[in-house]
């Protein structure tokens, strides 16, 4: 296997921004060639960082962006919904979220936390907010994903009233490219 580039830059985390999105914003900041690239680069795996809402290979995320966004736990809780699905749980379905996304595989994860009431587990849409999109653009000059907009049960953007768009592609399943909330199509660049 191929030794990980080192990073140079780790840029902060927007605000409400997902992790998903995050690394989204690093591949195309970072110059990197091809998603997998940056996959290996941040998680030491092309097979991390492929779905929209449950991360996996978080320990070495963390050791290879040397904690400049937090520890495991500390990530899942700012950037992922997974809070979400663990609020009211007991304290040991907390901790295995985070041992299965620390570790190499979510798998069996969405059907832990009851994500989705029948299969598939991974149907959680994207949403995205129009104004937001725009004042991103103009504040930033891309925008990203935010972590309100994709809590189940949100259907008005809390910012701004408006009706949050569901993604062409609804399904969060995994991808090899990158989404971002201005395009329904894979983002290679």
């Amino acid at each position: 296997s191929r030794h990980a580039q080192q990073i140079s830059f780790v840029p902060q985390l927007l605000a409400d921004q997902t992790l998903y999105s995050w690394v989204a914003m690093f591949h195309s900041l970072s110059g990197n060639i091809s998603p997998d690239e940056t996959r290996h680069q941040l998680f030491g795996s092309e097979k991390a960082g492929l779905h929209f809402h449950i991360p996996s290979h978080l320990t070495a995320f963390c050791a290879h962006t040397q904690l400049a966004l937090g520890d495991v736990r500390k990530l899942v809780a700012a950037a992922t919904v997974l809070p979400f699905f663990t609020r009211f749980r007991p304290k040991t379905v907390t901790d295995d979220t985070i041992a299965l996304v620390a570790g190499k595989s979510a798998a069996g994860l969405p059907q832990m936390l009851h994500m989705d009431s029948k299969p598939p587990y991974w149907a959680l849409p994207k949403k995205s907010c129009p104004d937001c999109i725009h004042l991103d653009h103009e504040r930033l000059g891309f925008a990203y994903w935010r972590r309100a907009h994709q809590l189940p049960g949100a259907l008005v953007c809390h910012q701004h009233g408006v009706a949050l768009h569901v993604e062409a592609s609804i399904h969060s399943h995994s991808t090899s490219s990158f989404l971002t909330p201005t395009r329904q199509t894979p983002s290679t660049t």
